[in-house]
This record gives C-alpha cells, sequence and structure tokens, in this order.
C-alpha cells in the first residue's frame, strides 16, 4: 500500500523497460514511476540512457570489426 505522499514501493520489473527500449523505455518508466518514487524514476532514465550508449558502441565495435576484416 502506498504511503502518504505519493510514496510507494515500486517494482524492480520497470528496469525491464528501459533494458528492452533503451532511451524510449528509460523515458516511458521515469514518467510512470516518478509520481511513487523519484528516485527510482531517476535511475530508470540513467540506465535507459546508459543501455542505449551501451549499444551503440557494441553496435559499432562490432561493425568496425566486420568491416575491416573484409
Amino acid at each position: 500500500m502506498a504511503e502518504a505522499g505519493g510514496q510507494g514501493k515500486v517494482s524492480k520489473a520497470w528496469y525491464l523497460v528501459p533494458l528492452f527500449f533503451g532511451i524510449l523505455g528509460g523515458i516511458i518508466g521515469y514518467f510512470a514511476v516518478k509520481s511513487r518514487d523519484k528516485k527510482t524514476a531517476k535511475n530508470l532514465l540513467i540506465f535507459g540512457i546508459l543501455w542505449t550508449i551501451v549499444l551503440y558502441g557494441i553496435s559499432f565495435a562490432i561493425s568496425y570489426y566486420l568491416l575491416r576484416a573484409v
């Protein structure tokens, strides 16, 4: 049950949204959770941004390696 002031426990399953959708998922998670837990909302947004950067970096490294091998 939510505490007074809109503060309540947020499920860790929300971290799956930015995991699957990157920065867009982080934004969605942020706005969905911010009224209940601002710290978790901020962490979702940061996780979405960082995960997107990691995926682009991995994609770039693989592409560079494959193009260089030809």
